[in-house]
């Protein structure tokens, strides 16, 4: 019979039997006992947590968020006043967090089909002032226009039609 018992250290965890043989060491509880009130004069940092547990009201959990440098504490108090929220304010903030996200992928499509493009672009155009780097380099050794065109074809597996049209360019 698998059980959940305390551990040596005050924690519990998953047993198979009353020796305490493991069962799994994926489960385990830790816990902290807190006292009843904060020490004032000798604080700890656990003492926020201590109030943020202690809260009874959307008031004491704003005045826990404004006192508090710690970012742990900050974000439960923002999912706290989340999940308080009524119905329809609840719904109309899924819908907004919704919006965002949604907006949020469609900026990173739109950023990786502009970047696609862009690449192809350049690469079309770094090809054609290949092109005409090897027409102007071949004229310079005074090539045939014949001998370019067949340079061309080799060189960029273009048709002879297509290597013509480029020499006249």
């Amino acid at each position: 019979m698998e059980t959940l018992s305390k551990t040596k250290a005050g924690d519990f965890g998953c047993t198979r039997n009353r020796q305490g043989d493991i069962y799994t060491d994926v489960l385990e509880l830790h816990t902290i006992e807190l006292k009843k009130k904060p020490d004032k004069e000798r604080p700890s940092p656990l003492d926020e947590w201590h109030s943020l547990f202690n809260a009874k009201t959307e008031e004491d959990l704003d005045m826990i968020k404004a006192g508090s440098k710690n970012k742990g504490i900050i974000e439960a108090v923002k999912e706290l006043k989340e999940i308080s929220l009524a119905d329809n304010l609840r719904f109309a903030h899924e819908l907004r967090l919704q919006a965002k996200r949604d907006r949020e992928a469609e900026d990173e499509f739109v950023y990786e089909q502009g970047q696609e493009n862009g690449i192809k672009i350049g690469m079309e155009e770094g090809i054609k002032e290949g092109m005409k780097s090897l027409i102007n380099s071949m004229r310079g050794i005074n090539a045939t226009d014949e001998q370019i065109v067949n340079a061309l074809v080799k060189e960029y597996g273009i048709s002879q039609k297509e290597a013509e049209s480029r020499l006249r360019q």
